[in-house]
């Protein structure tokens, strides 16, 4: 009987202990409201304030965050404002109706680094340093050493006891700028807008070679409070300022912007380079007299050929003869051995150039391509004593794209024409081949107060494009047609694969934390190569005419899916997936209507212009 009774009492204490837990998965208001930013334990990187937001199935009649009133949107969704501080932060979203109320709290973590340290707090960050990672220098060279501290002390750093170098607070409204500064390349720096950041600079003495070094900061108060904090990143004065000969052993092209473009240099496997210092992963190499740049240590070498070597090779440089078919111009340059080669555009397409490093004397010569109807002239000179150019001008403008490869001790390029023909009103995208990518997958991208992804949206659009496309007479293929797709370099590869003619990318647009949402509305359309703005132009004007929202711009930017040279690459984002007036349009089939109408009509334009 006792066995029996205390049965009864351990289910009854169960049947009560799990009461709580029962309600708590079937409530309808856990359901009904969702926080889709940030998710619990986010970092949040922002300087004072962050966005968070969300949607409400249940009538809602407020919704505050952290004691802020949240703004709330038609389509159930709501967003709001809220100040942040470095370190843990929780994040309340009260929901309040005359029926019930619902209360979320998670946590998240903003780093302090990008945040002003307080004047009565004695610190140095240690989540702001520089040298961020070990570098190898030559002797006589100079490089910056920059702390975030309290604002308005004095810091000093030290290589040992004897060697102390006091460092200057810079000004947070001045980008800085170290023209001597051998890894700052006379680049602007992006240092924290905040006061407290401090600069100083080293460069090693003759007997210093062969040495490490470890940096120790200190910190002075004006109230004669010190505290030090060690760099743990080494500095290595290389023990010979003789550079190292070595050979790329993997073909890579290296993106630099010069003259307010962009342009691509080129590196073969067996390309001589020769390195002279180094920044984490990353080599120093010297491409020749004037031309430095970075490569990851896992692409040089050094190989038995180049162990004898005192000196870059070089090599001179013959011109063929250009052939002239219906797709292509292609023309083959001889040389003994690959050597880094940038290619340039101009902005107005009526040349490209082929500079190729590493040079010995070539002959300067100019050949006239009367018999060509698309190729003009040809031209080649030595620039410096080892760089030799060859510019090819155009008859009209070479907007196609291009293929550049190395083979057997020669270069050939091939410069791609129009496959359009013949415009045609009736069918204007016949015979054209239009790779469709529907940016993201696997990851989500960016997302919506909804909870839509963008992962999902593209997809969405992709397909109307797709259909609109085809009923003009092209011939569309996708990157994907469900969640997971290929990797972001594969993309282009894919396209090129398929024998593409156009590459499209479909994304929307996302904000970083700290920016706000409602004041950040509008279209944006991306290229990389001179020949792909033409098509990018007449894509975003297009768009614009169909959803009349903002105009964001026309941008050149390093994106990879618009680094392919062989046609004409777009990266286009319609509207703000993250700003709710914009994601409701998003939602709404009339506007993705419009976005993939504007984009096709932007693309008729563009092939219509060209066979003009």
């Amino acid at each position: 009987m006792k066995r029996h009774l205390l049965r009864i009492l351990y289910s009854l204490l169960f049947l009560f202990c799990s009461i709580p837990s029962l309600f708590a998965n079937n409530n309808p208001a856990r359901e009904a409201f969702s926080v889709v930013h940030p998710k619990p334990d986010d970092v949040v990187h922002a300087s004072d304030s962050t966005f968070v937001f969300g949607n409400f199935s249940l009538p809602t009649d407020s919704i505050t965050v952290n004691g802020i009133l949240a703004n709330i949107f038609p389509n159930g969704t709501f967003l709001a404002m809220i100040p942040v501080a470095p370190g843990s932060l929780y994040i309340n979203t009260q929901f309040n109706s005359k029926s019930s109320s619902f209360k979320d709290q998670r946590k998240v973590f903003v780093p302090p680094h990008l945040f002003e340290i307080p004047a009565e707090n004695l610190l140095i960050d240690n989540e702001f340093l520089y040298p961020d990672r070990p570098i190898a220098i030559n002797n006589g060279e100079t490089i910056a050493i920059i702390a975030k501290g309290t604002p308005n002390a004095h810091m000093y750093f030290s290589l040992g006891e004897e060697r102390i170098y006091r460092m200057q607070q810079v000004n947070k409204k001045r980008r800085f700028r170290w023209g001597n500064s051998s890894f700052g390349l006379n680049r602007s720096w992006a240092l924290p807008p905040v006061d407290g950041v401090y600069v100083g600079t080293f460069t090693p003495e003759p007997e210093d070679a062969g040495k490490k070094f470890q940096v120790m900061l200190t910190l002075i108060s004006n109230s004669e409070q010190a505290i030090s904090l060690h760099n743990a990143n080494e500095i290595y004065v290389r023990a010979q300022n003789k550079p190292v000969i070595k050979e790329v052993t993997k073909k890579v092209s290296l993106v630099d912007y010069q003259n307010r473009r962009y342009f691509l240099t080129y590196l073969q496997p067996g390309t001589s380079i020769q390195t002279d210092g180094g920044y984490g992963e990353f080599s120093r190499i010297r491409l020749s007299d004037s031309v430095v740049d970075w490569l990851s240590r896992e692409e040089i070498e050094i190989s038995p050929r180049s162990l004898g070597m005192e000196e870059l090779p070089g090599s001179q440089f013959f011109i063929g003869y250009s052939e002239n078919d219906s797709d292509k111009v292609s023309l083959d340059i001889f040389s003994k051995q690959p050597v880094p080669v940038q290619i340039a555009q101009s902005s107005n397409l009526n040349y490209c150039d082929l500079t190729f490093l590493q040079a010995t004397k070539t002959p300067d010569f100019i050949r006239d391509e009367h018999g060509n109807p698309f190729l003009h002239r040809i031209a080649g000179k030595m620039i410096a004593d080892d760089m030799y150019r060859v510019r090819f001008s155009f008859a009209n403008k070479m907007v196609w794209g291009y293929q550049f490869e190395w083979d057997e001790r020669k270069y050939s390029i091939s410069f791609n024409k129009s496959p359009v023909r013949k415009f045609e009103s009736e069918s204007p995208l016949h015979g054209l081949i239009i790779c469709v990518d529907p940016g993201h997958g696997p990851d989500d991208g960016a997302f919506g107060l909804t909870g839509i992804t963008e992962k999902m949206m593209t997809v969405y659009y992709a397909r109307k494009l797709q259909s609109l496309l085809e009923q003009k007479g092209a011939h569309v293929i996708l990157t994907r047609t469900e969640d997971t797709g290929l990797e972001l370099s594969r993309r282009t590869l894919f396209a090129e694969a398929n024998n593409a003619d156009l590459f499209v990318s479909l994304h929307f647009n996302a904000l970083p934390n700290g920016v706000n949402p409602m004041k950040i509305r509008g279209t944006s359309t991306y290229y990389f190569h001179p020949h792909s703005k033409p098509l990018a132009k007449a894509v975003h004007h297009r768009m614009l005419q169909q959803t009349q929202l903002p105009d964001k711009g026309l941008h050149a930017q390093n994106l990879s899916v618009c680094r392919v040279t062989s046609m004409p690459s777009i990266l286009v984002e319609p509207a703000f997936i993250m700003q709710p007036f914009e994601e409701m349009r998003i939602l709404d089939s009339d506007f993705r209507d419009a976005v993939c109408q504007g984009i096709c009509d932007g693309i008729i334009d563009f092939v219509k212009e060209y066979n003009e």
